[in-house]
């Protein structure tokens, strides 16, 4: 006597149920069929028998808990895990991150057969983004297929655990740099570092040269107001830096030409920024970035002539490009720096304001460097205008000297 599965949709599994058999005989002095377990079992019946026999199908069952883990984290976002599609549907609880914890809810009873989904609920739905999610389960006999959990007849106390691991933006490193110099003379490369997170900076300059016999110096400085020009108050960066997320660090690498260095050599300056996160747990490798001055030891341009812009609305540090939208306030930086090997006089810096903008205002340098004595606006449109500005300085330009001069506009809508 067998017992088999009805060809139902979708079929029954027989796995999934413990089946017990047993037969009554009202036949005095009949057969006894001993119970027992299993789908078949056989015996010999004799004449006069009145037997009657019973399968017994009993859903095998496990249990399941949720756990809901934090790895790699900043504090204080909250999430809840739950299941869907079982007869017991469970969740993990309210779990807040406290960076690396892990928090657990009650379990349920599971029958064999079934199928759970799992879903993510966070308490702020926007910190969603913030995080990936890997699930994983122990204590079921049957693989997660595309995140969903099959119950099987041999599980034994199944637990998932849904972790979530904090997205990190990359910390960036820019630009790389390159320029023509005559010897003896000094040119300035800037660059900014941008953080997404908090942790340790500690930044090195190294160079490789063309001949290897000469010495090249360089130093680096970190410019506070991210002028992109060095100024005399600005400090050299030594030792290990403390950044925060979001913080913009801008720098400025000061390279030295020999003096007396043939026409043609050149020395590349390796910028090196190891950063060490220390805002999430456990801390991941530190990261290294780097960015390359080039310098061309040859006939330059006497006044070199350099733009950046920076959104003064949105915030951010100056570059040769940013983006901006209507009614945005954009800084403009003009800065000449003279590298030639004598002073220039008769200094004048002229501009336009950009397609799709509104003058605003402009500025001379608050600070002047030395022998120049007076800079002048002698031209500039009226505030909501186009037009040309034109900045005079009085007095002369030394040899890597440098002067900066700003304006602002406005995007038109």
């Amino acid at each position: 006597m067998s017992e088999t599965a009805a060809l139902t949709t979708p079929a029954t599994e027989l796995t999934n149920y413990s089946t017990t058999y047993a037969c009554i005989n009202t036949a005095t002095g009949g057969t006894v069929v001993s119970a027992g377990s299993g789908t078949s079992f056989s015996f010999t019946p004799a004449n006069n028998d009145v037997l009657a026999c019973t399968f017994t199908n009993t859903r095998k069952s496990s249990t399941l808990s949720l756990r809901k883990t934090w790895s790699a984290t900043t504090a204080d976002d909250s999430a809840t895990v739950t299941s869907s599609g079982l007869l017991n549907n469970t969740s993990s609880g309210k779990s807040t991150n406290n960076k690396t914890n892990t928090d657990a809810g009650t379990p349920v009873t599971v029958y064999a057969g079934e199928t759970a989904s799992f879903s993510e609920t966070f308490g702020n739905p926007a910190s969603s983004k913030n995080y990936t999610a890997s699930l994983s389960c122990t204590g079921n006999a049957m693989p997660l297929s595309a995140g969903i959990l099959t119950v099987h007849g041999n599980d034994t106390a199944i637990v998932c655990t849904l972790t979530n691991t904090q997205v990190v933006p990359p910390n960036t490193l820019s630009p790389n740099g390159q320029q023509t110099a005559r010897p003896g003379t000094v040119v300035f490369y800037p660059h900014t570092f941008q953080t997404n997170s908090t942790g340790n900076l500690n930044l090195s300059l190294s160079s490789a040269t063309l001949p290897a016999d000469w010495t090249w110096s360089q130093v680096l400085y970190q410019d506070t107001d991210c002028s992109a020009t060095l100024e005399e108050t600005e400090p050299q960066v030594t030792g290990t830096l403390s950044v925060t997320t979001g913080q913009t660090l801008c720098l400025v690498v000061k390279q030295f030409v020999p003096a007396g260095i043939s026409l043609g050599a050149q020395n590349t300056t390796t910028l090196s920024a190891v950063f060490t996160n220390t805002s999430i747990m456990p801390a991941p490798p530190s990261l290294t970035l780097t960015v390359f001055d080039i310098t061309l030891v040859g006939e330059s341009s006497a006044l070199v002539l350099s733009k950046r812009v920076s959104n003064i609305t949105k915030g951010g540090a100056s570059a040769t490009t940013v983006s901006a939208g209507p009614g945005d306030t954009l800084q403009y930086s003009l800065t000449a720096v003279n590298n030639g090997i004598t002073p220039l006089s008769t200094l004048v810096i002229d501009d336009a304001t950009p397609a799709f903008t509104s003058y605003l205002s402009a500025a001379c340098p608050t600070v002047l460097p030395a022998v120049i004595t007076a800079c002048s606006i002698l031209a500039q449109p009226a505030v909501g205008m186009t037009g040309s500005m034109r900045w005079s300085f009085t007095g002369t330009l030394a040899p890597s000297g440098q002067v900066m001069v700003t304006y602002q506009v406005k995007v038109n809508n």
